[in-house]
């Protein structure tokens, strides 16, 4: 505001008001220009502070580094109008240069935004120019420069059924989710062979909100695929025709097995109940084992075309169709496409063979007394919780610490029984093979999960052993079922209902009826 009198810094009396043209003869005119200016400002466009008291009207000149501001002389402290950004703080100077606010952003969980006028505390919608997923993952964001706002890339619809969820700013299904990160028995693609003319495919489908769209075929010209759908957290047996084979052969008799979910699958044999390995989840290396019984078929199933197998193996094996007379401690080789099944029938047993492949396979091993699909030879490990009576078999030379026969020395492929309800170690890894009503393979301490599903779809003769490396309670269906210790481990048998079982640490299930065992879920992830 322009001066109305000289600056002296003193009072301004009435009569100088008046030589100035301020309204002599007029007492209250200083009252009356207090009163429109107020009590206190700054001359505007002057370093000039003035104050109007009792109507008295003074004015004090600021002195050099300071400015007016709110009626007082102030120190200059930053630039004035200045604004940017300090990391996480917003630094703003006032057009005096008198006052500087320093705001911590990170305090409030904002950032600091230089705006056209100011810098300030802006929490942003995401991260600028980032393409990112929605926290629903319904959808692919990307970000705009400013972070203020997104544009969807693209909608992870679903009309499929399959899970589609945006994870690491891709939509994907559960399946492709699943065979990036996890190899168990867990799994949407399956690969295996048939021992019997009739099996039946048994499939659970873990995923409390989807259904499992599950489609079964077999290689070759063996039959038309049939589609069935699974409900959430339900299971269901299917009858199937396969084509099998009971000797020695090469042929294109694969069973496949696939889902719109991840499922866990099982083939249900006259004498066995057979896991299969998810095809994301098999291996190139394989180490046989079983029951050391006569008259054992072992099968090999190829799932890339062009594969290229050798088996060594550990008695003499019959000639066939593809397949030459092989004597034990032979080797043999054979080159498979998709869906081609290589089979050894042998009068003696295979156990401690070895069967090596260019590309994932999947390997069974059947006999009078059962059969099962075996776990590659590099996610075997060597801690194992042995409830029953069962056969140990050693990848590699080991030494093996047991709780009941002592410490046993074996050379690579050589095998051993064990009494059971004892825990095991082992230098090397170790393949362990239940005898107890059927034949299954006991997975190592590092692979139990806190979860597992049954592998029979009904049946009231259906029970359920539980084996933990520590005392806990497992919860399914609305039931507990506590498992104290043991010796070295805990366990339980309970009669069962068909549901999915979860406990706060790693257990393992296998089910059982009246002349048969099957695996709850396991992992296959171990390192060789």
């Amino acid at each position: 505001m322009p001066s109305v009198g000289a600056k002296f810094g003193g009072l301004i009396s009435l009569a100088l008001l008046c030589a100035l043209g301020g309204g002599c003869g007029h007492p209250r005119q200083g009252h009356d220009l207090c009163a429109s200016l107020g009590a206190a400002g700054c001359v505007t466009g002057e370093d000039v502070a003035f104050t109007c008291i009792g109507g008295v009207y003074r004015e004090t000149k600021c002195d050099d580094g300071e400015r007016c501001a709110a009626g007082a002389c102030r120190p200059v402290s930053c630039t004035p109008s200045l604004f940017f950004c300090d990391g996480s703080f917003a630094d703003v100077c006032d057009a005096t240069g008198t006052l500087e606010t320093r705001t911590d952003c990170a305090a409030t969980g904002a950032d600091c935004v230089v705006q056209a006028s100011t810098a300030a505390c802006v929490t942003r919608t995401c991260a600028p120019s980032t393409t990112y997923c929605a926290p629903d993952g319904s959808e692919v964001r990307k970000c705009a420069p400013d972070g203020m706002s997104f544009e969807v890339v693209q909608s992870c619809s679903d009309s499929a059924g399959r899970g589609n969820h945006c994870v690491g700013a891709t939509c994907i299904d559960r399946c492709a989710l699943l065979e990036a990160q996890d190899r168990s028995t867990l799994g949407c693609r399956f690969a295996g062979a048939a021992e019997s003319a009739q099996p039946e495919v048994v499939i659970a489908n873990p995923q409390p909100d989807l259904p499992a769209q599950v489609t079964i075929a077999n290689a070759g010209a063996g039959g038309s695929p049939m589609t069935k759908v699974v409900p959430p957290g339900g299971s269901l047996a299917i009858a199937w025709t396969a084509t099998f084979s009971s000797g020695s052969s090469v042929a294109a008799r694969a069973l496949y097995v696939t889902a719109s979910v991840p499922i866990y699958a099982w083939l249900n044999e006259p004498s066995a109940n057979v896991a299969l390995f998810p095809e994301h989840a098999l291996s190139t290396s394989y180490l046989a084992g079983l029951d050391a019984g006569a008259n054992q078929l072992l099968s090999a199933i190829a799932t890339v075309d062009g594969t290229q197998l050798t088996a060594t193996v550990t008695s003499a094996v019959a000639a066939g169709p593809g397949v030459a007379a092989t004597s034990a401690g032979g080797t043999l080789t054979a080159t498979l496409d998709r869906g081609d099944v290589l089979t050894l029938a042998s009068s003696g047993s295979l156990d401690g063979s070895r069967v090596q492949a260019t590309a994932p396979i999947a390997v069974t091993l059947a006999s009078p007394s059962g059969a099962l699909a075996l776990p590659g030879a590099d996610t075997l490990g060597r801690e194992v919780i042995v409830p029953d009576p069962a056969l140990v078999i050693a990848r590699d030379a080991a030494t093996v610490t047991t709780e009941v026969e002592g410490t046993l020395t074996l050379a690579a492929g050589a095998e051993a029984t064990l009494a059971g309800n004892e825990r095991i170690s082992s230098t090397a890894p170790i393949l362990v093979i239940d005898q107890l009503g059927g034949r299954e393979v006991v997975p190592p301490v590092e692979q139990l999960r806190t979860t597992s599903f049954p592998s029979w779809a009904s049946g009231a003769s259906v029970t359920v052993q539980l084996i933990a490396p520590q005392p806990l309670t497992v919860a399914g269906g609305g039931a507990s079922y506590p498992l104290p210790a043991s010796g070295s481990f805990a366990s339980g048998s309970f009669g069962f209902t068909p549901r999915l079982l979860s406990a706060p640490m790693p257990f393992f299930a296998f089910f059982r009826n009246n002349t048969d065992i099957a695996p709850g879920a396991f992992g296959l992830a171990l390192l060789p």
